[in-house]
């Protein structure tokens, strides 16, 4: 489990589930206002990490991208997408990569 600065109004856990396969399985868990609030997607990812916070209620996950023939040890890229607190919703402000592991540049 990883986790970005918890003394900010937003924070996020990173925390790995047993793998499916090969394939990890990773969410991050998003608390705001000393709350939690949700997970970053509803599918979880191959890899996804703290990148960085910006300041109070802006964070930056990375998220492994590949292409179908990529193996799960060798992404193709990686995608950064920021979410950001409002007050009452996080608001995503990137395209969250697809979980299609048939999709060019997905999150698998």
């Amino acid at each position: 489990m990883r986790t970005c600065q918890e003394d900010r109004q937003l924070s996020v856990v990173i925390s790995t589930a047993p793998a499916a396969g090969d394939t990890p399985r990773q969410l991050a868990f998003v608390f705001a206002d000393g709350k939690y609030r949700g997970t970053d997607t509803s599918a979880p990812s191959a890899h996804v990490a703290f990148h960085n916070q910006r300041n109070d209620h802006e964070v930056v996950l990375r998220y492994d991208t590949y292409d179908p023939q990529d193996s799960i040890s060798s992404p193709s890229g990686h995608a950064d997408v920021r979410f950001r607190w409002n007050g009452t919703s996080l608001i995503t402000l990137d395209p969250i990569p697809s979980n299609d592991p048939n999709a060019a540049g997905s999150r698998r």
